[in-house]
């Protein structure tokens, strides 16, 4: 079931890249061997596919002491594939979006923005 399930997101996921304008897509579910681990997987197989480049996430859960690249929100994934993969690799780490009230200094989401001011108007009215 759990192979199912991820050979229909990694095909969705494909499709969209196609969509979006990308030539060459290849994704393949791999069984994970545990001697290896995920990450020393994904390398072997991209080394295998002689890829040019590698999409991988990040949950931003890396851990101080493990490295430098920790700082930037990696985790043990991710930070392994950027230091062993021959190939380029892109990390695409999820973040919180980051509000500002400052006039002029919003990034982030422009609906969480607009929550925050309409909270503001709604506490500073009833005071």
């Amino acid at each position: 079931m759990d192979r199912e399930r991820c050979v229909k997101a990694v095909t969705a996921h494909s499709d969209d890249a196609k969509i979006r304008g990308v030539r060459s897509v290849s994704v393949d579910v791999l069984p994970c061997n545990p001697a290896n681990g995920v990450a020393e997987t994904i390398v072997e197989y991209c080394d295998m596919k002689r890829a040019d480049l590698v999409v991988v996430g990040s949950r931003g859960a890396g851990s101080l002491r493990r490295s430098m690249l920790s700082l930037v929100g990696l985790g043990s994934v991710s930070e392994h594939l950027a230091r062993h993969l021959t190939s380029a690799a892109l990390m695409i780490v999820k973040r919180p979006p980051v509000v500002s009230t400052t006039a002029g200094a919003t990034h982030g989401n422009d609906s969480e923005m607009q929550k925050l001011e309409e909270e503001e108007a709604k506490s500073s009215s009833s005071a």
